[in-house]
């Protein structure tokens, strides 16, 4: 059978509610049978300002007389406008090359989140997606400046011994980074990805 499930989405100021930003209302459609897949997905972009928001959804299952689930969540956006600042890093799946315009597309790469808590051990490589704001600002125009990713142990902070990615960026508003990282080596654990941005003197 095919699931199908009604999704609203409803983005208001959080001083105040009736004052709604965003609302969106779609069908979304899974047919586990010939896929195979049990799961649904679906991203939807919404731009805000900084300041606090009330993000309000609810989920209806289209063949079932059951009430909708309904989750509400607080939203604070605080992104400095002039400094040096990172996004939060996004784990996602192999991304893969597209030149569509569609929502999940970023930088001519399909972006798409991993949907896990942890990583199977049949896969080695985990990808990652952050954005890197105001370097031009910080490190100058085109100016060089480190990028690093490290593996760090959740309990001890300490970092893991010979996982590490490194690469040189020039200062820009806004750099797009589509990266991965191998794990062959690590052991089964509980682990922080970490993004660092580093200057000439480290």
């Amino acid at each position: 059978n095919e699931a199908e499930v009604e999704l609203t989405t409803l983005i208001c100021d959080a001083t105040n509610t009736e004052n709604v930003l965003y609302v969106d209302k779609r069908n979304i459609k899974s047919n586990a049978k010939e896929t195979g897949n049990k799961f649904m997905l679906d991203i939807q972009r919404a731009k805000l300002a900084n300041g606090n928001y009330v993000l309000y959804m609810s989920f209806k299952d289209k063949n079932s007389t059951q009430l909708a689930l309904e989750v509400k969540d607080v939203i604070t956006m605080k992104y400095p406008e002039n400094e040096l600042s990172l996004s939060d890093i996004q784990i996602i799946n192999k991304p893969t090359k597209s030149t569509s315009q569609a929502v999940n597309v970023k930088n001519g790469y399909v972006i798409e989140p991993y949907m896990f808590d942890a990583i199977a051990k049949d896969n080695n490589i985990l990808n990652y997606y952050v954005e890197i704001y105001n370097t031009d600002k910080y490190f100058g125009a085109d100016s060089l400046y480190a990028l690093t990713t490290v593996i760090e142990n959740f309990s001890t902070n300490r970092k893991v011994e010979g996982i590490m990615r490194a690469e040189r960026m020039k200062g820009k508003p806004t750099s797009v980074i589509i990266g991965n990282i191998d794990l062959t080596d690590l052991e089964e654990g509980s682990y922080y990805l970490t993004i660092e941005v580093r200057d000439a003197n480290n």
